[in-house]
């Protein structure tokens, strides 16, 4: 039972997380006046390192988690958007990420104008 307790503290001691204050964006493209999103839409992109030196894939990519909370909502406008910034670090192994959330407006409320353009867009 010591020995157990004294692993579990160990591993408290040698392990963290850290956050980055969140940036918060109103829309991620122009809207009419009223129109708001309602659908809740999240999504993230990470790095994985070895040991906190070796890299196990790419740096995370803001664009990438906006992406991703677009496609969980089924939607190409975002508003009341949050990017967060932030790690865990263990021993062996620490991730960084970056994390979207925001609320997706439903396509039957886009209409009109600059938003046709917008949803006929690449990363559509």
């Amino acid at each position: 039972m010591k020995r157990s307790i004294a692993i579990f503290l160990l591993t408290f001691l040698f392990s963290a997380c850290s956050s980055q204050p969140s940036s918060i964006i109103p829309s991620t493209s122009p809207l009419p006046p009223g129109v708001r999103g309602t659908i809740p839409a999240k999504g993230s992109d990470c790095q994985f390192r070895l040991l906190g030196i070796i890299p196990l894939s790419g740096s995370p990519d803001t664009s990438e988690a906006l992406q991703e909370a677009k496609d969980s909502a089924d939607v190409d406008v975002l508003t009341d958007v949050t990017v967060d910034y932030g790690g865990t670090y263990l021993i062996l192994f620490s991730n960084r990420c970056v994390r979207v959330t925001g609320l997706g407006v439903p396509r039957s409320r886009l209409s009109g104008g600059v938003m046709e353009r917008s949803l006929t867009s690449p990363h559509s």
